[in-house]
């Protein structure tokens, strides 16, 4: 259960929070409950690194990250620890968050580059970059194809709405390698790919699922010149064994709260 109020920052709490609830396969009891905000960004960070370590260039260095929330930090950590990322350029229209993120990034440690600088010239940015990411809710596109070089790995994993839209048409036409998290909830609910197909830039069946990719199914980067695009619009099969994880190291390290909840 996800609930996502936007003018929760007048509160001083965060705009997404939830809760997942896993039951026992083979009695139906209830057995952990975690918190689902951060787990749903560490997912979804999670998700893009997968998809660029079959998509993205191995000899990545410089990554563009257009949005500066919770979503757009994991998108760092994920990244960085697949490769050498010596370079981060950061865009959004907060000042606020861009203090937030570079700040909270700094002591991050880890593969976390020292590099992480505020643009405000976005196309400057992305014309330079090896990985460009959009975390945002934009309605208007943030990324503009004619901004890409050869070899660029583009990920937009923050709409996730009919009318969102991060990246523009030119992107998709220009992908040699279009992959989404799920072909039932991209193709029907997100405005990134819906808009494309009704434009006859592309045909569903050019589409393939990240799945599909890592299974060998469909093929994944050929080359270091090609274009490749992910559409992330979240899957809960992927929240579901992201809390697995969590859940079984919790309780291998003794970490959480074991509490009573009714019964005979």
């Amino acid at each position: 259960m996800i609930s996502d109020f936007y003018d929760n920052d007048k509160h001083g709490v965060v705009r997404m929070s939830g809760l997942v609830c896993l039951f026992d396969g083979e009695t139906g009891h209830p057995r952990t409950v975690l918190e689902a905000g951060y787990l749903t960004d560490l997912r979804t960070g999670a998700g893009t690194g997968l998809a660029a370590r079959y998509l993205a260039r191995k000899n990545s260095k410089v990554l563009t990250i257009i949005g500066a929330g919770r979503v757009a930090r994991n998108q760092l950590e994920a990244l960085a620890e697949l490769f050498k990322i010596e370079t981060v350029f950061l865009s959004t229209r907060s000042p606020q968050r861009a203090n937030e993120f570079i700040e909270r990034m700094s002591k991050a440690g880890g593969r976390i580059p020292k590099d992480i600088r505020l643009v405000e010239d976005r196309e400057a940015a992305v014309r330079q970059s090896d990985i460009v990411v959009a975390a945002t809710t934009s309605e208007k596109p943030v990324v503009n194809g004619a901004w890409l070089r050869p070899g660029t790995f583009v990920a937009s994993v923050g709409a996730y709405d009919t009318t969102m839209r991060e990246v523009d048409s030119e992107t998709v036409k220009r992908a040699s390698k279009l992959v989404i998290d799920s072909r039932a909830d991209c193709l029907h609910d997100a405005g990134d790919f819906m808009q494309p197909v009704a434009e006859g830039i592309i045909k569903q069946d050019e589409v393939a699922e990240i799945a599909e990719v890592v299974s060998g199914a469909r093929p994944s980067r050929t080359s270091d010149d090609e274009i490749t695009y992910y559409k992330s619009i979240g899957v809960p099969i992927q929240d579901l064994v992201t809390a697995q994880h969590m859940a079984r190291r919790a309780a291998e390290r003794g970490i959480g709260t074991e509490i009573e909840i009714g019964g005979d």
